[in-house]
């Protein structure tokens, strides 16, 4: 279920409650597991990649006698300037194309299906650092060896690792040169002091 909630005039965001998932068929050993809950802030920063704002907007274009338990309706052939979609719902086999069919649309090649936004979600949130019981709970993963398989590096973490082996390398080059270095100037030092076949005495 998706609805949108506002606590203060400012404090304004979108909560998704899942009840049921592959995850959670309501098996006896479900039910101790709790409702995937995930709370979606409003992004201030750039508005126009507000899901908050967006989810709004589309409650706003579909039509008034839509059915409150479908989500994803057809779009009109010519849509209105109140309405964009009828309410005729997506069919399970459109939809199930939908990120193929876009991908396609858009020249990106390789194996895309909607499940590839599930993945592509939880890798970007490890990239940058996000715990894996915080991941856990948006995706509702219920182990972290299930969660680990969504790992990869970026590219800027791979430059980074490349940087940090590199610099290691040429630190460990430059000690090596410079204690050459140093040893062949000792050995220009010329011995100003020789004891051999002398007597040292020491006297208070």
């Amino acid at each position: 279920m998706l609805e949108v909630i506002q606590e203060t005039n400012t404090d304004l965001y979108l909560l998704y409650t899942e009840w049921g998932s592959k995850n959670r068929t309501g098996r006896l050993s479900d039910r101790k597991v709790t409702n995937k809950s995930v709370k979606i802030l409003r992004n201030i920063e750039n508005p126009e990649r507000c899901v908050v704002r967006l989810y709004q907007k589309y409650l706003s274009l579909r039509p008034s006698g839509a059915p409150p338990d479908v989500f994803y309706f057809k779009p009109l052939n010519v849509p209105l300037s109140n309405c964009w979609y009828s309410c005729r719902p997506v069919g399970h086999n459109l939809l199930s194309q939908t990120v193929k069919r876009l991908c396609s649309n858009i020249g990106i090649e390789g194996h895309n299906t909607n499940h590839s936004l599930r993945r592509t979600c939880v890798t970007r949130l490890f990239q940058k650092g996000i715990g894996e019981q915080q991941i856990m709970s948006v995706t509702g993963h219920r182990s972290t060896d299930a969660v680990r398989v969504y790992k990869s590096m970026s590219h800027d973490q791979e430059e980074a690792m490349s940087k940090i082996i590199q610099n290691r390398v040429e630190e460990s080059q430059q000690k090596t040169e410079q204690n050459k270095e140093n040893e062949g100037q000792m050995a220009k030092v010329p011995n100003m002091f020789n004891f051999s076949n002398c007597n040292v005495v020491f006297r208070n």
